[in-house]
Order: structure tokens, then sequence, then C-alpha cells
């Protein structure tokens, strides 16, 4: 995600501007707050961002979603994912939806699960048949190293 936003704000300047402002430390307590409380983070920042930039920075529905993506981002390094929900947000000067955030599950287990998940989600229909037969030859050579005199 953290490659995504760095992309993206080559795009531009103002861009730029936004991406160092999310991911450093000063928007971290109402971003954790807002996902503690099971609200949208973009969100808790709206006014922060308004005092940074100004409100017609945010007229672009593309700089909005990239709000959106350096919040995932930035809240993705302090360990947690998205729910995939999204909900309206009321009053807010520059976003009307957000979606919500979930802390990732501490075990490892787990965590290294989702990271597989979302890697395997990410594949071409072509990337996965590859996969797949990967797959299948490192189960073979298992099963010949078990029975050597099949």
């Amino acid at each position: 995600m953290q490659q995504r936003v760095k992309q993206l704000a080559r795009a531009s300047p103002t861009l730029a501007r936004l991406q160092a402002f999310i991911l450093g430390e000063a928007l971290e307590t109402a971003l954790l707050a807002a996902v503690s409380e099971g609200r949208p983070p973009v969100g808790a920042i709206s006014g922060h961002l308004i005092d940074q930039f100004g409100l017609d920075t945010f007229k672009s529905p593309q700089t909005k979603q990239f709000v959106g993506v350096a919040v995932a981002a930035k809240l993705e390094t302090l360990g947690y994912v998205a729910t995939g929900k999204r909900i309206r947000i009321t009053n807010d000067p520059i976003f009307t939806t957000g979606g919500l955030f979930r802390e990732v599950a501490a075990s490892p287990k787990s965590s290294s699960h989702e990271l597989l998940a979302r890697f395997v989600a990410a594949l071409t229909e072509d990337e996965a048949l590859i996969v797949t037969e990967l797959l299948e030859r490192r189960r073979d050579l298992a099963e010949l190293s078990r029975n050597p005199d099949d």
C-alpha cells in the first residue's frame, strides 16, 4: 500500500505534500481514535486537511481517493486493515463516505494468513494457474521424497 501511495503522489506536488502529511505522525491520534470508535478515519481528519491545504484542494474526486489510499497505508503501518465496509459520513466538508478499519489479529499465523489471502486475491487468472501448477509439482516432489521406492 505504501508503494501505491508513493507512486500516486508523483502525479502532483499537492499529492506529494498530502502524502507526507498523512503518513507523518500529526494525524495518528485522530486516525486511531476514529478506528476505535468505529468511524471512518478520513472523516476524523477533514478539519486538519482543510487547515493545512484549504477546502479547494479537495474538490477533485481523485484527491479525495488519494487521501483514502494514504490513510489506509498509514493505518496499515500501525497494524490495521480495511474491513471492506463503507459507510456514509454526514456533515463532513470533504467526504461523504469512508471505509472502516480493524486491528490486525496479534497472532502471526493470522496475519500471515491474511497476507497470503490478499496476495492470492490479487493474482490474475493466468498467475493463479501457474501457482496451482507449482503447488502440484511441490506436492508431487514431497510424495516422491516420502516414498522413494515408488
